[in-house]
């Protein structure tokens, strides 16, 4: 049987953005997703001088609740953009029914309509449970209050047993930090919508792959992001 993942995002209907990149990565990946949107929109939060968007949250947490009372198990959850203090609440109480689902927090506020008590309830009530937390820059260092130069060592201050900063700029250029240790990668001269989403959707498929692992810290400059397999073994995830 394959891995079964829920993506618990926005859907963006052009642009190929969120919840439509995601759930086709993780199908060619061999994971079956589990779309479920939190907002549909006409397009992406940027690059648009407006757009029509519609909350979800009546539809989400009827599915959610349905999913708990019928026992549906799931092998990871990613928590994307949520709409609603509802939302993140349905969100939580499907990590409860399934304790053994890896949790993919992919924190999103790239709208000012996102509001302040959803963003401190997600960081709450599903950051900490988080096998994954990955923030951008910004988002980390919204989290953290920080301002100043970019210095990848906070990344232990932020919640999860493993976090990925993207979006760094350091003094050696740009890259992400894995927990804690800065991995340079080349930077693409624009703004790509979905590409964060698309990157999420790989590592989350990827580890569910791999079984129940953790990263291993790279001594070698290589930006790939390896974990242990089931054997134990170490096996290379790739980019």
């Amino acid at each position: 049987m394959p891995k079964r993942c829920a993506i618990l995002t926005d859907l963006t209907s052009l642009g190929s953005c969120s919840m439509t990149v995601m759930t086709s990565a993780l199908e060619l990946l061999g994971i079956e997703a589990c779309p479920l949107p939190s907002v549909i929109a006409s397009v992406p939060a940027r690059g648009f001088s407006d757009r029509f968007s519609h909350d979800q949250t009546d539809a989400f947490t009827g599915v959610l609740e349905h999913w708990i009372r019928m026992g549906f198990p799931l092998d990871g959850v990613i928590s994307g953009r949520l709409a609603s203090l509802p939302q993140v609440e349905a969100t939580a109480s499907l990590l409860d029914a399934n304790p053994q689902a890896l949790c993919f927090c992919d924190p999103s506020v790239g709208e000012g309509a996102w509001k302040d008590e959803v963003w401190s309830a997600v960081l709450r009530m599903i950051a900490p449970r988080a096998f994954l937390f990955s923030p951008s820059e910004e988002e980390a260092r919204k989290i953290l209050s920080l301002d100043g130069s970019s210095e990848s060592a906070w990344c232990d201050r932020l919640p999860g047993i493993h976090r990925l900063v993207t979006g760094m700029h350091g003094p050696d250029g740009w890259g992400v930090a894995l927990d804690g240790q800065m991995l340079p990668t080349p930077r693409f001269p624009g703004a790509v919508p979905g590409a964060g989403d698309l990157y999420d959707a790989i590592i989350a498929a990827l580890v569910l792959r791999g079984g129940r692992s953790f990263f291993r810290r790279q001594n070698d400059g290589n930006p790939g992001v390896p974990c242990r397999g089931a054997d134990g073994a170490g096996s290379e995830m790739g980019r």
